[in-house]
């Protein structure tokens, strides 16, 4: 038997490839026998540049503001033309606990500033990996690295984060770097989010960032003041809505990635293509996945649900190992046939990466020992909706 592990990270945790290593040995320890592929997955969130480090690209470190305006050098990744930035490597939470403050201040100009280095060395295509990130100022420090100017009503330039942008009165546009006409700017998305609104970069992901629930107000009506203001002064490449799927991908970066003229595609499914995941599953007789936490959110895309559509195609069982498990009790509605949770194995998993290892090794071996025969045995109840793609 040939089983795929396509495992995305435990976040806080281990990572992707910490995941899939340990539900390997697992599955080993219970069955010498059968022949596993170990696939380290991501979504366009943190983790995405280390998965294509492993296969194919090269890492350069480059010079950059952090997202508290702190200098510091970050990675980036390149393979011929193409420079891959991720998000959460530059402006990301990092192991520090977030504070309202820290919140409602970060800022993304280390992104812009990464796209110009990219556009330095001659790239032709520039992919931004979306998750992950720290800030929630619509992309305003990404653009502003980029040459374009926040101003207040004295047209002096607005502080940096989101809740300056309370203080928007106008956007200067000239001084964006006419090079961004002559590149490809994609962003890989892992959610299908609005800037805006109770599902939006502030009210929905603000509190993981550290906002209360003043810092949230203040995020939304900077962003929403944002949104008024380019409305009014959109860019050289035109106004786009900032209710567009994705565009609230990053705290905002999404919309602002949209509004130079680029375009917003699933992180999930461009690793998947960078990995071969059709064609490894194709050849293989099941396949397990999984992350710290499967949910509703988990189906907008994220990598759990881009292994399992890919299964489904090429009527392969699939079972899932998620430190949390929020899908119901019935994973057949999802196209799972079986889903094993570390909080059901084993206590206090969360931020204990030694205990979610073997905990996670204890897994694989359950599914080698029984949950192989009942997978193969549920292949016929694949027939689910595909996960929910944005554009």
């Amino acid at each position: 038997m040939r089983i795929v592990v396509a495992m995305d990270k435990f976040k806080g945790t281990v990572t992707a490839f910490e995941a899939c290593a340990a539900v390997a040995r697992g599955l080993h320890r219970a069955r010498p026998d059968i022949e596993v592929v170990e696939l380290p997955m991501a979504d366009g969130g943190d983790g995405t540049l280390d998965v294509l480090l492993h296969h194919g690209y090269d890492q350069y470190l480059i010079p950059l503001l952090g997202a508290h305006g702190v200098p510091r050098s970050a990675r980036v990744a390149r393979q011929g033309r193409t420079t891959l930035i991720e998000v959460a490597e530059i402006c990301g939470l990092g192991a520090t606990e977030p504070t309202a403050e820290m919140a409602e201040h970060a800022d993304s100009t280390g992104v812009g500033e990464a796209i110009v280095d990219a556009l330095d060395v001659g790239a032709s295509e520039i992919e931004v990996a979306l998750g992950g990130s720290a800030t929630s100022d619509g992309g305003a420090g990404m653009l502003r690295g980029l040459g374009a100017r926040f101003l207040d009503a004295q047209g002096r330039p607005l502080a940096a984060g989101g809740s300056a942008l309370t203080g928007l009165a106008r956007i200067d546009w000239s001084g964006l770097d006419p090079r961004l006409t002559t590149i490809r700017l994609v962003g890989l998305r892992d959610v299908d989010s609005p800037v805006l609104g109770p599902v939006g970069a502030a009210r929905r992901f603000g509190p993981q960032k550290g906002a209360d629930s003043e810092a949230v107000d203040r995020l939304e009506t900077g962003l929403a003041q944002f949104a008024s203001v380019v409305a009014h002064m959109p860019p050289p490449t035109g106004f786009v809505a900032p209710d567009t799927p994705g565009s609230g991908a990053a705290g905002g970066l999404g919309w602002a990635i949209l509004l130079l003229g680029g375009s917003l595609t699933s992180g999930g499914d461009r690793i998947a293509g960078a990995l071969g995941l059709d064609e490894m599953i194709a050849s293989s007789d099941a396949v397990i996945t999984g992350e710290g936490r499967l949910d509703e959110q988990t189906l907008m895309g994220k990598s759990p649900a881009v292994v399992i559509y890919a299964a489904r195609r090429h009527a392969r069982p699939v079972a899932a190992v998620a430190g949390q498990n929020r899908l119901g009790e019935d994973p057949s509605r999802f196209g799972l046939a079986e889903v094993l949770s570390l909080e059901c194995l084993a206590s206090g998993t969360a931020r204990n990466p030694a205990l979610t290892v073997t905990t996670l090794e204890r897994a694989g071996a359950m599914i080698a020992e029984g949950m192989v025969r009942r997978i193969s045995a549920s292949a016929s109840m694949m027939a689910v909706p595909s996960p929910t793609k944005g554009q």
